[in-house]
C-alpha cells in the first residue's frame, strides 16, 4: 500500500511538471495561472502547492531540468567525436536538433534570462560542474596551447552556440512568413543548411 501511495505521488508529480510545462511553453510564465495547470494536469490546486509551494519553483524546476538536458546530452555525446573541430560540430548539431524537437523552448529560456539575469551565473555554476564540460574543457585548452585555436572558455563557446542556434529559431517563423515560404520540404532544407552554416561559422570564429 505504501509502495502504491509513493507510485501514485510520483506519477501525480511528474503530471503536474508535464502540464506545466506544456503551458509555459505555450503561453510564457506570466501568462500561466496554477488554475491551468491544475485543470490540465487532472488535479486541484492545492496539490501544485503540496509537490511545489509556488508557480516560480514550479518553473525553476522544469527550467533547470532544460538545462541540464542541453548540457548532459550536448556534452556527452562528444565520446563520439574525433578532432576537436568534430566535437565543435557536434555539440553543435546536438544542441540545434533538441532545439528542432522543442522550437518553442528557445522563447521560454530567453525571456526567463532576460527577465531573470540572476539565472545566467546558475547556468554557469552548472556548466562549470558537470564532468562532460569539463572533460571538453580539458580538450578545448589542449587545442589552445597546441596553437591550432585561439584562446576561449567553453562557456564563450557554448554561449555563442546557444546564441546562433536560438536565434535562428526564433526568426525562422518569422523569415519564412516574410518570404511567404510554407513548403515543409523546402523548411526542413533551409534548417538543415542552417545547421552546418552555425557549426562552420563557430569553427572559423576559434581559428587563432
Amino acid at each position: 500500500m505504501i509502495k502504491e501511495t509513493e507510485e501514485s505521488s510520483m506519477n501525480m508529480e511528474g503530471k503536474i511538471l508535464e502540464a506545466a510545462e506544456k503551458l509555459f511553453l505555450e503561453k510564457g510564465f506570466a501568462m500561466t495561472s496554477t488554475t491551468e495547470i491544475a485543470k490540465e494536469a487532472g488535479c486541484n490546486q492545492a496539490l501544485i502547492h503540496y509537490y511545489f509551494r509556488t508557480k516560480e519553483k514550479l518553473f525553476q524546476k522544469i527550467f533547470e531540468s532544460k538545462i541540464d538536458l542541453f548540457a548532459t546530452t550536448i556534452f556527452n555525446n562528444n565520446s563520439k567525436a574525433g578532432t576537436f573541430d568534430d566535437k565543435i560540430r557536434n555539440v553543435v548539431y546536438t544542441h540545434f536538433d533538441i532545439i528542432a524537437k522543442n522550437p518553442k523552448l528557445p522563447f521560454l529560456i530567453v525571456n526567463e534570462l532576460s527577465t531573470n539575469p540572476k539565472q545566467v551565473e546558475w547556468i554557469k555554476d552548472k556548466f562549470h560542474s558537470l564532468m562532460p564540460i569539463r572533460q571538453f574543457e580539458d580538450a578545448l585548452n589542449a587545442e589552445i596551447d597546441a596553437g591550432a585555436i585561439r584562446h576561449a572558455t567553453v562557456f564563450e563557446i557554448a554561449f555563442n552556440i546557444a546564441t546562433l542556434n536560438f536565434g535562428f529559431f526564433i526568426a525562422l517563423p518569422i523569415f519564412t512568413g516574410v518570404m511567404g515560404i510554407t513548403d515543409k520540404e523546402c523548411i526542413s532544407q533551409l534548417i538543415e543548411a542552417r545547421k552546418e552554416e552555425i557549426a562552420n561559422v563557430v569553427i572559423s570564429s576559434l581559428r587563432p
